[in-house]
């Protein structure tokens, strides 16, 4: 009834049955209007928060922010590997399955779906070629399974740099927090720089760098150039070496724009001259920007115009290479890494010895927490215990990097294998990394180490790695000027 009565006071007002005709439309036109503006707001939020999200995820891989973690607790077990003779094949820690090659590149390019079933691994195609498969077990397995030992006396003999100014010093930050630090009775060093690193199998140890050591190997191989390339990571690592051996043997180029170091290396002639020889070794770092840089920015794309130039010499190069922390996209990954090995190969310098160093872990939550620590007494953490107690941070999109070592590990085998140059060492650092929970920058950076700190095992590891070639080259011969061997095992 009083529907109806509505509806004749709307049709006796003057033109009523007009206004019916017009205004329900206007009606609904309005409702779906604010409809449409609520959605596009609803957008703009999404963006925002996103925007935001990435914003924080590209600074801590620049070591300026926060993260979230577990609390953590030195040993790592690898599980027992499968051996394959005709197939391209590895145990993936994370999903628990024998993955070979071909099936890590068939997984759906998104981060969401991992599983793999049913997909038959390929034979290998054997290429002739003159270079040999390496021989030495300890290239495959050393700083693979061991644990981080306390030895206060490794601590003051080879953990610390040289009192002397470091050429790459600390910054504001750093001298604030760990380069505030006060020697004490229970701590005489930093508490970081008291574990040592001892392997499971006793033959395959791994050897401290030393100036002397180091160069010997260097002249050795025959190796003029050192070149790291790609993120903060790596340069983390090229600075340690720096620093590590000391001013003393290194300068820093004057030039404008060249972040080259010069290594001289005076060795004793073998004979009862006591005459030196003078072999000095050029050391760069070129920081690449392929991945995502910034929150605002599309993908961006490595520039390797510096790698072309500096590994073109017919002088033998040494090449540390990485890409892996600025990737949220296994596609992308694994594109950028085709790229790599195309441009490497493109150069036909096959006296270069090239490494891939393992995209290192990151801690979330890495202690201390508080930002008002008291820096002049230091931690007193312990490194994890056990791998199994190690969880990648999803926040940030760290626990894609242990697919992105999988996959670059068999995919350098591959290679290898196949006789396809540039051939590839690969710089497992992950396992024995993932249990220094203890030394980040933390709190605001849980991905980045303090130095001096496990970033120095990096390179005792490289050094170690080219005493092992160095000794797998060795015949009845001569050593000859640029001979090299092909990993072909895992």
């Amino acid at each position: 009834m009083r529907v109806r009565n509505l509806r004749k006071r709307k049709n006796n007002t003057p033109g009523g049955g007009i206004c019916r005709s017009w205004y329900n439309p206007f009606a609904s036109s309005f409702t779906n209007g604010a409809l449409i503006i609520f959605l596009l707001l609803l957008v703009l939020l999404m963006c925002a928060i996103n925007a935001i999200a990435l914003s924080k995820q590209n600074k801590i891989l620049d070591g300026m922010d926060e993260v979230t973690n577990k609390e953590q607790v030195h040993s790592f077990k690898k599980k027992p590997t499968v051996e394959y003779h005709n197939s391209i094949s590895g145990i993936d820690a994370k999903w628990g399955k024998d993955i070979p090659l071909e099936s890590i590149k068939a997984i759906p390019k998104n981060n969401e779906n991992h599983d793999v079933m049913n997909i038959e691994t390929p034979s290998i195609i054997r290429i002739d070629d003159n270079t040999p498969a390496c021989t030495n077990k300890c290239l495959w397995t050393t700083g693979i399974n061991g644990s981080w030992v306390q030895d206060w006396n490794f601590s003051e003999h080879h953990g610390q740099y040289p009192l002397t100014p470091w050429l790459f010093p600390l910054g504001p930050y750093l001298n604030r927090t760990a380069g505030d630090f006060v020697p004490s009775k229970d701590a005489p060093f930093p508490w970081r720089t008291s574990w040592k690193w001892v392997d499971n199998e006793n033959g395959c140890q791994i050897d401290v760098m030393t100036y002397e050591s180091l160069c010997h190997v260097l002249v050795q191989l025959k190796i003029h150039r050192i070149f790291f390339h790609d993120d903060s990571l790596t340069i983390n690592m090229y600075e340690a070496l720096v620093n590590k051996i000391g001013p003393a043997y290194f300068r820093l180029s004057t030039e404008k724009g060249d972040n080259s170091a010069f290594l001289s290396c005076n060795l004793l002639e073998k004979d009862d001259s006591n005459a030196t020889s003078l072999h000095v070794v050029q050391v760069l770092r070129n920081r690449a920007r392929g991945g995502y840089r910034y929150s605002t920015s599309s993908r961006t794309y490595t520039d390797y115009n510096v790698s072309r130039d500096f590994l073109s010499s017919n002088d033998r190069a040494l090449g540390i290479f990485n890409i892996g922390a600025h990737y949220h996209n296994i596609s992308h990954y694994t594109e950028d890494m085709d790229v790599m090995m195309q441009v490497l190969s493109d150069l036909d310098q096959p006296q270069n010895l090239y490494f891939f160093r393992a995209t290192n872990p990151g801690h979330g939550n890495c202690l201390p927490r508080d930002r008002n620590f008291n820096w002049k007494t230091g931690t007193r953490l312990r490194p994890l215990s056990n791998f199994s107690e190690y969880i990648a941070p999803r926040n940030y999109d760290w626990n894609m990097f242990e697919f992105y070592n999988n996959y670059t590990k068999h995919l350098l085998l591959e290679r290898n294998r196949m006789g396809l140059r540039p051939y590839f060492h690969y710089l497992d650092i992950y396992n024995m990394t993932a249990l220094r929970n203890d030394a980040h920058r933390g709190p605001v950076d849980c991905l980045h180490f303090q130095e001096p700190g496990p970033v120095d095992w990096w390179n005792h590891l490289l050094f170690t790695y080219l005493q092992h070639l160095s000794r797998d080259l060795k015949t009845n011969e001569p050593l000859q000027a640029y001979n090299n061997c092909r990993r072909v095992e895992y």
